[in-house]
């Protein structure tokens, strides 16, 4: 095939198959300026028969067949995905469960720092004396009842009723304690069945909190024939100057041990406010640091 250019006209000489494409010279154009157009005279229904062939109903399906089987999982792939998503659940759910009760101690350490709070403006109103519940503190320096209830009481999981009926109806110690750990003078709700009882104040009905400077006549053997209030005065000026004396506690944090009675040992999470530095501190059942 030879092409040769001669005043910007294009003359192809050659041979070229049947229906192939054929150069058409065009003349009486002005010098420098130069024009093909070349026409493809392939044969349309040739080239529509070429690239639209029927298939068979037999090789659609084995067609489609091949393309299910590119888009299927395999039994290993679904195994493998079921490993990672149960590992992962077993790192997520334990983190999760401690952010939430990180979240509920942190609650509930709000609330005993607006109780020592109330507390001191209460005593600057009655000439230094504690109130003798916390009920006494509402609605004049406490203006919410839900102040009284520890978001991670779970007394009503108890099958001691009516003290399961609402969360802070137990008082301040779970009912599967002994019977010398509970001290029902110092529960601060309406099931309070002691003499004690028109002390407080009938408005509020639930509390999850245990005030140890109670007016009510002490239970607790280091308080022999003196009330709470008295007992911790008492301390007060003969204990240690630099050791923490709680004023409000919360034993609804800590573990109970399994079967028992008895709270998981060397464990921490009893909330308290101590009295004199007004700051939340924890420790384990006995309010040792």
């Amino acid at each position: 095939m030879l092409f040769s250019v001669e005043n910007c006209e294009i003359i192809i000489v050659g041979e070229f198959p049947e229906k192939e494409r054929i150069a058409t010279r065009r003349t009486g154009e002005a010098p420098g300026h130069c024009s093909d157009r070349f026409s493809d005279t392939r044969d349309s229904e040739s080239l529509s028969t070429a690239n639209h062939v029927e298939k068979s109903p037999e090789s659609q399906r084995m067609s489609n067949m091949k393309s299910s089987d590119r888009r299927a999982f395999t039994l290993l792939e679904m195994l493998t995905v079921v490993v990672i998503i149960g590992v992962l659940a077993g790192i997520i759910l334990p983190a999760m469960r401690r952010a939430k009760e990180k979240a509920k101690m942190t609650q509930c350490s709000n609330n005993l720092l607006q109780f020592i709070h109330a507390i001191d403006l209460f005593r600057v109103e009655h000439d230094g004396d504690y109130p003798d519940y916390l009920s006494n503190l509402y609605p004049s320096y406490v203006d919410s009842k839900e102040m009284y209830l520890c978001p991670a009481d779970y007394c009503t999981q108890g099958d001691s009723k009516p003290y399961n009926s609402h969360i802070g109806a137990d008082g301040g110690m779970p009912w599967w304690r002994p019977a010398r750990h509970q001290f029902p003078e110092t529960d601060d709700t309406k099931f309070n069945s002691t003499p004690y009882r028109s002390m407080r104040n009938d408005e509020v009905e639930y509390c999850s909190y245990l005030y140890e400077f109670c007016g009510a006549v002490s239970s607790h053997p280091s308080y022999t024939g003196l009330t709470w209030k008295q007992g911790k005065k008492k301390e007060m000026t003969k204990g240690p100057r630099g050791r923490a004396i709680p004023i409000v506690r919360c034993f609804w944090h800590q573990k109970r041990r399994p079967g028992t009675d008895r709270y998981v040992s060397k464990q921490k999470d009893v909330l308290n406010v101590d009295v004199r530095r007004k700051n939340i501190y924890y420790s384990d059942a006995s309010a040792g640091r």
